[in-house]
This record gives structure tokens, sequence and C-alpha cells, in this order.
């Protein structure tokens, strides 16, 4: 059997276009050699798209549904700011950050990113220049520490974010570090940016083009059953009231990748997860919680308000 000269030459480009990195934390410069390379250069705060004053350099690479980015962010290891922490708690670390506006227009930009730990930090842009630190979005991220520097790498489903469903799709994509290189906190992105202007997402010149990609579409169901019993000490016996019992339903079904349907079938505001600690005392005020649940989360728009009338997750 013959095989042609110029099918294996096809056959090897496609395998090397295919090749992704390993998803260990470490960003091995021969892992990530066919990925877009770009750099964080400008410290937007304290100064006015001044030189950064630490290097940063990040790669950006996809498969068929994950997107890849990888970090390099140079430190004095000896001064850098990191501890393990509970996710979106880590924005008084050193932290990387990807943002992404997968339309393009500006209405917002799905941010993720992670601290020198590897713990996860996701929010969202909004054009006002408020940033949404409530959003959750499910993506993986690994972390390590060199000598030198410390490196993050995020593996992001393509099934977390809303795109048009084309077989070319263009993204914009802002790039961010926060530092402390003294008692100050500095920000970086790599882009100058117009300080005057809050909305982030409409001024990046940055994108990136994916090809043939898919998202795997979501089907979420969080059920709860609650029951509950009560009584009170009369004289010396005690006495039970009824038996209080109640069930729901929240979740999220998506109808394509660009079209979800989330829910909340009497949705019950006591529960709360597994995964949220609160450590109080004495408090005169309700404590709140991170809101997990789909129809309050990627459809949090619908109940958001400037007085927050609607408390999803604060117990008294």
């Amino acid at each position: 059997m013959r095989i042609s000269p110029l099918f294996l030459l096809f056959s090897f480009f496609a395998f090397a276009q295919n090749t992704l990195p390993t998803f260990d934390g470490v960003v091995n410069s021969k892992e990530w050699s066919s990925a877009e390379k770009h750099t964080i250069e400008y410290e937007i705060s304290p100064g006015n798209n001044t030189p950064s004053p630490v290097a940063t350099e990040a790669y950006i690479t996809y498969g068929v549904s994950d997107l890849y980015v990888g970090f390099i962010a140079y430190a004095d290891m000896s001064t850098l700011r990191s501890s393990i922490r509970n996710r979106d708690e880590g924005y008084q670390d050193d932290f990387v950050m990807i943002g992404i506006d997968t339309y393009g227009d500006g209405r917002y930009m799905v941010s993720l990113g992670a601290n020198a730990e590897g713990n996860q930090l996701d929010l969202k842009f909004l054009p006002s220049g408020n940033d949404d630190t409530s959003y959750n979005v499910s993506y993986e991220s690994k972390a390590s520490k060199h000598p030198d520097a410390y490196h993050v790498e995020l593996k992001i489903p393509f099934s977390v974010l809303q795109f048009k469903n084309k077989p070319t799709v263009k993204w914009n994509i802002l790039l961010y570090r926060s530092t402390y290189t003294t008692d100050s906190r500095s920000q970086n992105i790599n882009f100058p940016i117009d300080l005057n202007n809050p909305c982030l997402a409409c001024q990046t010149p940055v994108s990136i083009t994916l090809n043939n990609i898919k998202a795997k579409n979501r089907v979420e169901f969080l059920p709860y059953v609650y029951g509950g019993l009560s009584g009170e000490r009369i004289n010396s016996s005690l006495k039970f009231g009824k038996f209080n019992k109640t069930a729901g339903l929240s979740g999220l079904v998506d109808l394509n990748n660009v079209t979800s349907l989330e829910y909340a079938i009497n949705p019950d505001f006591s529960q709360v997860e597994a995964d949220a600690s609160r450590i109080v005392a004495n408090n005169t005020f309700a404590i709140a919680f991170p809101e997990r649940r789909a129809y309050f989360n990627e459809g949090n728009d619908i109940i958001s308000s400037n007085l927050r009338t609607v408390y999803t997750r604060s117990i008294n």
C-alpha cells in the first residue's frame, strides 16, 4: 500500500493543530508553542497606561469543546501575596484573569481567572463599569509556583459561554493582572484604555478567532425537599406543632448555544450550598451567601435593581 506524501503532510499539520497543552498548571513553552501569545504591558491603576511594573505572558489555544488559557506571571516570589481561599475571595491576592466578549458588542464580558494557588475568581464586566462578582461559571483552573513566577492554566468549556453558531467566530478578549509591587495594588491589562470610559469591554482592540468549535448543551435539575417540626414546652410537657414540608425545583436547560431556559419553581431561600462557609458571632445583620442556582445566576439581570429588593441568599 502506497501512502501519498501529501497525505502525510496534511496528517502532520492536522495532528499538530489539534495538539493541546497538558493541563497541569505548568505553562511549558513547548506545549504552548502553537498557541497565540499575548503580553500584559499597561498599568491602568495607579498608573495611567504606563508600563507595567511586572511582566506577564499569556497564551491562548483551543480544542473542539474547550478554550485553554495559560499565564506566566513574573514576580518577586518572596513578597508574593497568595493564600488558599474560597471562590471569589482571592481579589486581595496577586491574580490573573481573561475577559471574553463572545458577541463583540460590549454588552458584557465574562471574566475568569485564578490566583497563584489556583483558587478561582469569576465575574461579569458590565458596560456601566460595575462588576457582577456574584456571577459564577464552571471551569477548571490549576497553578504552580516557580523561582521567578507563578503559572496559571484555565480550561474553559465552550458550553458555559453563549455565542453565535457559526463555523468561524471572533471573540474580543481582555487580559488582566492584579499585583502588589509595593503596599498598593497595581492593575494591569494588555492594551491602553480611556480611563474616562467605564466600559472596558467596549474598548478592547484584541480578538481571537476560533474555527469549528462546539458547545455541549447543559441540562441542570436542582430539586430540594425540606421538612421541619418545632415544639414548645408547656408546663412539664413538650407540645409539637404541625409538621411543615415543602419541595421545589430550579435548573437550566440549553435550547441551543445562544438561548437557555432558566427556571425556579417554589424556590426555598433558606437552603444554602454545602461549599458556603461563614464564621460569625453576634451579627446584627443578615449573612450573605453566594448564589449557585442557575435562575439567580445567569438570569440575575431579571431580578436586579438599585435597591436590591430580592435577597436570594441572605439569612437572618
